[in-house]
C-alpha cells in the first residue's frame, strides 16, 4: 500500500454526533472535557457537592450554568478527571463564555479514538475523492447523463435523490448493488493519531448569507433569520496538524478480466490509479475554487479579506502542483454547492441548474445566486476561514515547504494503529467523549436534583 500524507489547511471537523454542554467541560484556560463519573469514583464527598449544588438550581438554568461555578478550584484542577485538553484562543473564549450565560454554549465534538486521539476515518477521505472521481466521470459522460438528468428534473420523484441516483449509475454499472461498486477497488485507511493538545482547537462558526443579484453584486444579508445569527462551536483539527495513513487500489480485482467485465468497470479501470485520482482531485478543487472566488469577491459590506486572500494562495498552487499533490475538501462545511451534480449544472448547464433549483428547497427564492449561505470560522467578529481544506499528497514525494497558510508550524501525528473498541459484532473508533460510557443528559441531570430535593 501507499502511504498519503495529509497537511490540515484549514480547520477540520468530522463530527461524531454528539456535544458537550457547559456543565461538561471547563475553561482553565484551555478547554477540558470533565469526566463527571471518575469524579465520583475518586472523590464521592466532592461529587456530592457538586449534585446538591446542582439541585440548588431551576431546571432552565441548567443550559446556562458553567461547570467552572459549580465546583472548587481544587475540584477543577484534578486532572484525573481531565478527559484530554484542546486550546482555544482568548476571542472565542470569551464568546463561548457569553453563549454560556445566553444558554448556547453547547460544543460539537470531533471523532476519536477511545484513548481521546485525534483522527480523520479513512470513510471520510474516501467520500472526498470519491466525490472528485464522479465529477470527472460526469464530465467525461455529460452529453449522456445531461438526459438522465433532464428525467430526472422532471420527475418530482427524484428532486431530492439526483445524486444518489447518478451513484448508482456512476458506480454500479452491471447491477444496482454494492458489490458492483466501482470504488470499492479503493482502500482508504483511517490517518495515524494525533494527541489532542497538539491537534484539536475550538473554534467559533457561523454562517454567512450573501444576496447575490444578477448583476454580480452580493450585499450581506442580515435579516431576522436566527441560524445566520446563530454562533456554533466545534472541535476541529487546526491547521498545521500533520497526518498520515494507507491507501491502495485493490489489485487483485482489477487484473482480473473476468471480473472487471462481470462487474462493468471495463471503461474505467484505466483511471483507477493514484495518478489519475491525483489529477481529478485538483480538477474538482480547481472549478470549487473558481466558484468560491467568484462568491467572496462579491461580497459587500463585510470584510472577507481573508478568505480571500486564502482562496488566492489556493489557487496558486492548484495552477502548479506538484507530482503526486492534491488539493480537497472534507468533513463539515462542504455545502451544497460542492455536490457533484449541483456544481457542474451550474458550470455547463446553468439553464438546467435554475431547473433544479426551482424544484428543491429554494423554489420561491429566484432573485439570488443559489446557495448564498457559507460556515465560515470567525476570529475577532470577522470570517478568518473557510472549513475542511487539505493537502494530500500520495506516495514518498513530500517537500516539507509546500504547508499552505494559513498553517503553522507542522506537527507530527503518531504512527501507531488506531485502537479499537469492541461494539458487538464489529470494532469501530470511540466517536464521543468517554470511554465507552454514557454521558449525563439533561433529563439525568434533572432526576438528580429532584434525588437531592427530597
Amino acid at each position: 500500500m501507499a502511504t498519503y500524507h495529509l497537511d490540515i489547511l484549514t480547520p477540520v471537523h468530522i463530527g461524531s454526533g454528539q456535544s458537550l454542554s457547559p456543565l461538561e467541560y471547563l475553561l482553565v484556560p484551555h478547554f477540558i472535557p470533565f469526566d463527571l463519573g471518575r469524579l465520583l469514583e475518586s472523590d464521592p464527598s466532592k461529587a456530592e457537592q457538586l449534585a446538591i449544588a446542582l439541585s440548588r438550581l431551576a431546571s432552565s438554568q441548567l443550559t446556562s450554568t458553567s461547570l467552572h461555578n459549580l465546583i472548587t478550584p481544587e475540584v477543577a484542577s484534578d486532572q484525573r478527571c481531565w478527559q484530554y485538553q484542546a486550546t482555544i484562543s482568548q476571542s472565542t473564549r470569551s464568546l463561548l463564555e457569553d453563549q454560556i450565560k445566553r444558554g448556547q454554549g453547547e460544543v460539537k465534538t470531533a471523532i476519536k479514538s477511545p484513548t481521546f486521539q485525534v483522527y480523520i476515518p479513512g470513510t471520510s477521505l474516501k467520500g472526498a475523492l470519491r466525490t472528485a472521481f464522479e465529477y470527472f466521470l460526469l464530465r467525461q459522460r455529460l452529453s449522456q447523463d445531461v438526459d438522465l438528468l433532464e428525467y430526472m428534473i422532471r420527475d418530482n420523484r427524484f428532486k431530492n435523490q439526483i445524486d444518489q441516483q447518478l451513484t448508482k449509475v456512476l458506480f454500479r454499472r452491471a447491477k444496482d448493488q454494492a458489490t458492483h461498486d466501482l470504488f470499492r477497488t479503493l482502500q482508504v485507511s483511517d490517518s495515524s493519531l494525533c494527541r489532542p493538545a497538539e491537534a484539536l482547537e475550538i473554534i467559533s462558526e457561523q454562517v454567512l448569507s450573501v444576496s447575490i443579484n444578477k448583476t454580480g453584486r452580493g450585499r450581506v444579508d442580515r435579516g431576522n433569520d436566527e441560524t445566520k445569527r446563530w454562533v456554533t462551536f466545534l472541535e476541529v483539527i487546526r491547521p498545521g496538524t500533520r497526518l498520515q495513513g494507507k491507501i491502495e487500489f485493490t489489485e487483485n480485482l482489477l487484473s482480473q478480466n473476468r471480473i472487471i467485465e462481470q462487474l462493468g468497470w471495463r471503461n474505467e479501470r484505466e483511471y483507477l490509479n493514484l495518478e489519475h485520482l491525483c489529477r481529478f482531485v485538483n480538477t474538482f478543487a480547481q472549478d470549487i475554487f473558481s466558484r468560491e472566488s467568484l462568491y467572496f469577491q462579491q461580497v459587500r459590506g463585510f470584510d472577507v479579506s481573508a478568505i480571500k486572500s486564502f482562496y488566492t494562495e489556493l489557487g496558486q498552487r492548484l495552477q502548479n502542483p506538484q507530482p503526486g499533490e492534491c488539493y480537497l475538501s472534507l468533513g463539515h462545511g462542504s455545502g451544497w454547492h460542492k455536490m457533484t451534480v449541483g456544481l457542474l449544472l451550474e458550470k455547463h448547464l446553468p439553464a438546467r441548474f435554475d431547473q433544479l433549483v426551482r424544484t428543491g428547497k429554494a423554489r420561491q427564492r429566484q432573485d439570488f445566486q443559489y446557495p448564498k449561505t457559507r460556515k465560515l470560522v470567525m476570529q475577532n467578529g470577522n470570517p478568518h476561514s473557510p472549513l475542511g481544506w487539505v493537502r494530500l499528497v500520495f506516495g514518498d514525494y513530500f517537500p516539507m515547504n509546500r504547508v499552505a497558510s494559513p498553517a503553522s508550524t507542522p506537527r507530527q501525528a503518531s504512527s501507531h494503529p488506531i485502537p479499537r473498541q469492541k461494539t458487538g459484532e464489529q470494532d469501530k473508533p470511540a466517536s464521543g467523549p468517554s470511554q465507552g460510557k454514557s454521558r449525563p443528559t439533561l433529563e439525568d441531570l434533572r432526576r438528580l436534583q429532584e434525588r437531592f430535593r427530597q
